[in-house]
């Protein structure tokens, strides 16, 4: 029996539904609406098993691994970025910027910028009788500096200092 363009348009459809993840009934019983429940199985499995279905199905998960994977390396770049970007600030953070010579917060959470609060672990407020005691507390700026020392490679085998420098120096003599 020679395919006919709705009948490919059919196949096509349930192809990729079994791509997505449909059982053979659920994809028969999408393509065919007015199909009743009960043969939804036994055709799903007749339709599954057709040469043209079988080739777009395997199509159809090709590209559905492909866009999974694309997803997959562009959030996990993303995520990467992220914990470099807060790594970086806590080992770029200065104390000084964020809290003024008496340990008091230099005005408010909202005036500092994005690296600053991400440097901040915690602040404490405690109240006394002279007003209330405010603690900030930083996140360890040596280990975040050995995280992104880590990760830069200097240290171990492939550590930069332990290369090789070429130097070159030209000598020139004026004319006089």
């Amino acid at each position: 029996m020679a395919k006919t363009p709705r009948m490919s348009v059919v196949m096509d459809k349930f192809a990729l539904l079994l791509a997505q993840g449909m059982t053979q009934a659920e994809a028969y019983k999408a393509t065919h609406p007015k199909c009743h429940a009960r043969n939804a199985g036994s055709q799903g499995v007749k339709m599954a098993s057709h040469p043209y279905v079988k080739e777009r199905r395997a199509f159809y998960r090709d590209i559905i691994a492909e866009k999974i994977a694309e997803k997959v390396a562009e959030r996990e770049a993303m995520t990467a970025m992220a914990v470099l970007g807060e790594i970086s600030a806590i080992a770029r953070s200065r104390a000084a910027d964020v809290i003024d010579e008496h340990g008091r917060l230099k005005g408010s959470l909202d005036d500092l910028t994005d690296d600053q609060r991400a440097s901040i672990a915690g602040i404490e407020t405690t109240p006394t009788k002279f007003g209330d005691k405010v603690v900030v507390k930083f996140h360890n700026k040596l280990t975040a500096l050995d995280m992104m020392a880590k990760h830069l490679r200097l240290y171990g085998q492939d550590a930069v200092q332990d290369r090789p420098v070429n130097v070159n120096i030209t000598l020139r003599q004026d004319d006089k």
